[in-house]
C-alpha cells in the first residue's frame, strides 16, 4: 500500500524543479498554468530568485505547492498512484488536490491567500526544531514558559516550537540544559501552528465558506487528528484547525503504517519527510527524486 506525502514550508530551496520543468511536458503544463493564474512570474522567482525572496512566506507557500504538484502529475502520467495521501502543514493542501477534494486553481490561489494573510500577521516570531529531546521534556518547557506553543511533532526526537523570537532564544539555552542534542531555527518567516495564528484561522475560515470541498477519491490522514477522513467537511474544518494547532506528523505516520502503507512515496522538493519518516518507522520511503530516476 503506497501513500503519497507531501512537504511543506522549510523544504524550499532556489531552482527546486527546475529538471523536472525542462524535461516534463505535464511538469511544465503545471508551472506555465500557475504562472497565468497568478498573473505573475513566479517560475522565474523559482527557478531564479534569492533564498532570502524564496523564505517569504507570501512566496514559499504558493512555490512549495506548484513544484509539489508537477512532480504529483509527472508521477501519475508515469502510472505510479497513491492509496493514500498527507501532507506536513502547507503539504495538506497539496494532499487536497491530489485526491481530489479540490482542483490545482482553487489550492494555488487558496495557498496564495494563506500566505499573504501569515506574512502580513507574522510578528516578531519563529520557529525551533528541537532535536534529541523528548515530547514529554519539551512539552514540560513550553507549560513553563507559558508564552511558546507546540507546533510539530514530526518524530520521537524532533519537536518544534513556535512563539515571539525572543521567548525562542531563552528557552533555546534551556532545552539544551535539559538535553537537547541541537536547536535549529527553521528557515519560516511567522510562529506558524500557535496562538499568534488566530487571526490567520479567522481569515481563512471566512474564504474557505465560498470553497467547495469534494468527497475525496483516497482518504486523506490530516495533520489535526492524526486520523484519515473522506468527509469533506471534516477535511475542511481540520485545515482551518491546523492553522493554530499541533501538526501531528509523527502519529500520522504510524496511523498509515496501521492503515497497512509499507511504502512513503515524497512528492515535492527535497528530503525532509523522507529522513522523518525512516527516523519514526523505517519503512521503505522514497523520495520523488529518486523515483523520477526510476521512472527514466
Amino acid at each position: 500500500m503506497r501513500a503519497f506525502v507531501f512537504p511543506g514550508q522549510g523544504s524550499q530551496f532556489v531552482g527546486m524543479g527546475k529538471e523536472l520543468y525542462e524535461s516534463s511536458d505535464i511538469a511544465r503544463k503545471v508551472m506555465n498554468d500557475a504562472v497565468e493564474i497568478l498573473g505573475y512570474d513566479i517560475k522565474n522567482k523559482i527557478f531564479n530568485g534569492t533564498e532570502e525572496e524564496l523564505k517569504r512566506t507570501s512566496l514559499t507557500q504558493p512555490s512549495i505547492f506548484i513544484v509539489s504538484v508537477m512532480y504529483l502529475e509527472y508521477l501519475k502520467k508515469e502510472g505510479f498512484q497513491a492509496d493514500v495521501v498527507a501532507g506536513h502543514s502547507l503539504g495538506e493542501f497539496t494532499a487536497l488536490v491530489a485526491a481530489g477534494v479540490i482542483d490545482f486553481e482553487t489550492g494555488l490561489k487558496l495557498v496564495q491567500f494563506r500566505g499573504r494573510i501569515m506574512e502580513e500577521t507574522a510578528g516578531d516570531g519563529g520557529m525551533l526544531a528541537v532535536i534529541g529531546l523528548n515530547l514529554k521534556e519539551v512539552e514540560k518547557v513550553v507549560e513553563e514558559n507559558g508564552r511558546v506553543d507546540l507546533a510539530n511533532i514530526n518524530s520521537q526526537n524532533q519537536i518544534i516550537i513556535s512563539g515571539p523570537k525572543d521567548e525562542l532564544r531563552k528557552l533555546s539555552e534551556e532545552l539544551k540544559r535539559r538535553g537537547a542534542r541541537r536547536i535549529v531555527e527553521l528557515k519560516v518567516g511567522a510562529p506558524f501552528h500557535s496562538r499568534y495564528m488566530k487571526e490567520v484561522e479567522r481569515k481563512l475560515e471566512e474564504y474557505l465558506k465560498d470553497v467547495k470541498f469534494s468527497k475525496p477519491s483516497i482518504p486523506i490522514v490530516q495533520n489535526y487528528s492524526a486520523r484519515e477522513s473522506m468527509d469533506p467537511e471534516e477535511i475542511k474544518r481540520n485545515i482551518v484547525k491546523q492553522t493554530t494547532g499541533t501538526v501531528r506528523w509523527y502519529e500520522s505516520v504510524l496511523r498509515m503504517s496501521d492503515m497497512g502503507v509499507d511504502e512513503f512515496v515524497e512528492v515535492g522538493p527535497g528530503k525532509v519527510l523522507t529522513n522523518l519518516i525512516k527516523r519514526i518507522i523505517g519503512n521503505i520511503v522514497i523520495s520523488s527524486d529518486t523515483l523520477l530516476a526510476i521512472a527514466g
